[in-house]
């Protein structure tokens, strides 16, 4: 025989082992792949708020608009209010008390 039985056992062994790693790694990676798969599907969950929170702040800017349109018409006509005020207060007659 060209082969010793020692060194046949000994191949045995090391497949024996290589077999075991393989499962091992095996068994290793479908747990990572379950916690890949979580990991991903939480992802595609903050996407999907962030979505949410980009299409609400656009919202918002709209708003934010139209609410600087109106405050800028409440400003002119507290402008003209006031204009209006001045112009009454210096219209109205002054009144002078009497002295005792």
């Amino acid at each position: 025989m060209f082969v010793s039985t020692d060194t046949i056992g000994v191949i045995g062994a090391v497949v024996a082992i290589l077999g075991c790693i393989g499962g091992m790694l095996a068994w290793f990676s479908r747990g990572l792949n379950n916690r890949f798969d979580k990991v991903d599907a939480r992802m595609d969950r903050v996407e999907t708020q962030l979505d949410g929170v980009k299409t609400d702040l656009a919202d918002v800017k709209t708003d934010l608009a139209v609410v600087k349109v109106t405050v800028a018409h409440l400003d002119t006509n507290v402008t003209q209010l006031d204009a209006r005020v001045a112009r009454l207060e210096d219209s109205r007659p002054h009144l002078v008390m009497p002295s005792h």
